[in-house]
């Protein structure tokens, strides 16, 4: 069946797309422990994928009680602060300590590292943020020799925890070699990519699509861990805008299904965000924090919402909360080494023209394979805002095929594969065994 599938590329008919099945993490799925160790296999006790979440704050701040932001995030299914710099760094411990929560604190000083090192609350420390926004000049260097000199202190007084760089999707432009060596420069990967610009975005893959940033983090990583920065955010003055339940998720499995060991959401509405002009997720985001806190020379004001703005904001925390319930559950297939077993992926078309504007994409569905509990589990993700049907063949029977996180029935598989119509930006999360029943 599997030679079967390199059926003709005429509309309708079955088309191979031998890129589709990832091949990420055969053999290790690197990862850290919630103090920042090191794993490469997944242990029950020790493994830990972040769910996090950017501008955490505690305490009381500009008049606003934060006290119990913690605890919300922690409820809604967060694991991970990147804390707001601009605070105490012994309030955002507490604050964690009582609500679970781990953290990544921003360019500790050699006082806070005395106090970071020994807290099992810290997951690591971020050093620098979008270096290669700016292109490659006579400063690159300069600005990697500083990071690897902050990287030689913090790891001199705290040799547990990463230190790294977030950074930009900059992979074009000649940015891409600078882009390289910020990878390598880290203990693991941060990168984001916010692809839902308007217009209306009708692929997440591209030139600097979130397959290809992954991808090319993790190759650059080594054997080191990834983790992906998500949009849960608009920003009317960038463009950027609300992505709906179905797209966020196809956004998430994309980066999943690529290689990604962590997610981390940007970013919680409040003041930090409103200031750069940004509407974050929150369950309650106010209309107008009216609180300034930046860098000086910024002339435009903070963001004020309107309604049907904050009505986003809250249908997208809901949305973002649900999904972060799937992460958790699918933390240890993620974790775990992607299996080594080959399998095929065709597709064909459902009817959706194709224009010279919006041309085909090769390998619309992606999917990766994980092996755990004596069980298959395959993610698989259309990349496209157009439906397509996919096929699946693993060349043994397929049995006790079931859908994750949806409550229909699956498919019925057809001997060795079966088949399934995906909708623009669908995801499917399946579970199944192979071989005869009883074998």
């Amino acid at each position: 069946m599997l030679a079967a599938l390199a059926g003709g590329c005429a509309g309708g008919e079955w088309r191979a797309t031998p890129e589709a099945a990832q091949k990420v993490n055969r053999g290790h799925a690197p990862h850290t422990t919630a103090q920042g160790a090191p794993l490469a296999a997944y242990d029950a006790a020790r493994s830990f994928f972040p769910i996090g979440i950017y501008n955490v704050l505690a305490g009381i701040r500009h008049g606003r009680d934060h006290r119990g932001d913690f605890k919300l995030f922690a409820a809604s299914g967060f694991n991970t602060g990147f804390a707001w710099v601009n605070q105490e760094l012994s309030e955002v411990l507490d604050s964690a300590e009582a609500a679970g929560l781990q953290i990544v604190w921003h360019h500790p000083d050699d006082a806070q590292l005395a106090v970071t090192a020994a807290h099992a609350r810290v997951l690591g420390y971020d050093v620098d943020h979008d270096p290669s926004l700016v292109e490659p000049d006579e400063w690159t260097p300069n600005r990697l020799a500083e990071f690897a000199r902050q990287r030689a202190r913090i790891r001199g007084r705290d040799a547990l925890r990463p230190v790294f760089a977030v950074d930009a999707p900059a992979i074009t432009d000649g940015r891409r070699e600078s882009w390289l060596a910020w990878k390598r420069a880290g203990d693991v990967g941060v990168v984001w990519k916010y692809p839902f610009m308007r217009p209306p975005v009708d692929t997440l893959s591209g030139p600097r699509g979130v397959p290809e940033i992954v991808t090319l983090a993790g190759k650059a990583m080594a054997g080191r861990p990834m983790w992906y920065v998500a949009q849960a955010f608009e920003s009317p003055i960038l463009d950027w805008y609300m992505p709906d339940a179905r797209e966020v998720r196809a956004m998430v499995y994309a980066a999943l299904v690529h290689g990604a060991t962590g997610i981390i959401w940007f970013s919680a509405d409040s003041h930090v965000s409103r200031n750069g002009r940004v509407l974050g997720i929150s369950p309650e985001p106010a209309r107008d924090y009216a609180i300034v806190e930046r860098p000086p020379g910024i002339a435009h004001p903070p963001l004020v919402a309107d309604e049907t703005q904050r009505q986003s904001s809250r249908r997208l925390w809901a949305d973002v909360v649900a999904l972060n319930g799937e992460l958790a559950r699918l933390g240890p297939a993620i974790l775990s080494a992607t299996s080594a077993r080959d399998y095929a992926v065709a597709v064909r078309d459902t009817g959706y023209p194709w224009t010279a504007a919006v041309p085909r994409t090769q390998t619309p569905v992606r999917a990766l394979l994980k092996e755990i509990d004596g069980a298959f589990v395959l993610l698989a993700v259309n990349l496209d805002r157009r439906s397509v049907e996919a096929r699946f063949d693993f060349g043994a029977p397929v049995r006790d095929l079931a859908r994750l996180f949806e409550a229909r029935a699956a498919p019925a598989p057809d001997g060795n594969f079966w088949t399934e119509r995906f909708e623009p930006f669908g995801v499917r999360v399946y579970r199944f065994r192979l071989g005869e029943a009883g074998g």
